[in-house]
């Protein structure tokens, strides 16, 4: 168990448009432009309201199994090629979006530090745990539902990934049962993302909310 401490992907794609400027706070963007999920746009283009809530959340549990083995401790979640199998991140978060209407949803994944370009596009499915677990008991896995998004991704250190959500998070209060978290199954060679067992950062959660 773990203590609570760019680029947007759409159902298809994933990539870092380099034309617009990172930010980190709503008055770090030049002229008229407004910091909206972490880059600097136009209003008029923004995905959410100016008005909306930001809500940025650590994981309380999260677990990274490579192919049908569990990791030990490790900094580092390298994602090997499609022939050699996948990654599979199960993440859990404290539902910080009940009660509240989602605007935007987004998984962040941040490379390692020195991490290069992957060789070949990301493959990445996102689907709802359907069972309970923990980093902390041994396989059998729980369950996952069948997936809600498929994307290709392209890896572009230093700029974090950033895979939407927002549909499976809006979809939970129209569920019977509880969802026990996000299941994320990546593929793809050479990419080196940032995992939190030692001095690495679990993905987290950025939420957009009214």
């Amino acid at each position: 168990m773990i203590a609570p401490r760019c680029s947007v992907l759409t159902l298809t794609l994933i990539g870092c448009a380099s034309s617009q400027q990172p930010c980190d706070r709503v008055d770090a963007c030049p002229g008229a432009l407004v910091c909206q999920v972490g880059r600097c746009a136009a209003v008029e283009s923004t995905p959410v309201r100016p008005e909306s809530s930001r809500k940025v959340l650590d994981p309380v549990d999260a677990l990274f199994v490579d192919g049908a083995s569990r990791e030990g401790m490790t900094s580092e979640l390298r994602v090997a090629s499609r022939g050699g199998g996948s990654a599979l991140v199960l993440l859990r978060f404290e539902p910080a979006w009940v009660g509240v209407q989602v605007e935007r949803a987004y998984l962040l994944l941040e490379p390692t530090e020195g991490a290069f370009p992957a060789l070949e596009p990301m493959e990445i499915q996102v689907s709802p745990v359907l069972e309970s677990w923990s980093s902390l008991t041994p396989v059998p896995l729980p369950a996952l539902g069948q997936p809600e998004s498929r994307a290709s991704l392209v890896f572009t250190p230093p700029a974090p990934l950033r895979v939407e959500v927002t549909e499976l998070l809006r979809s939970w209060t129209q569920r019977s049962g509880r969802i026990h978290g996000i299941a994320l199954r990546i593929s793809g060679l050479g990419a080196r993302l940032s995992w939190g067992d030692l001095t690495g950062t679990y993905p987290r959660l950025d939420l957009y909310l009214r």
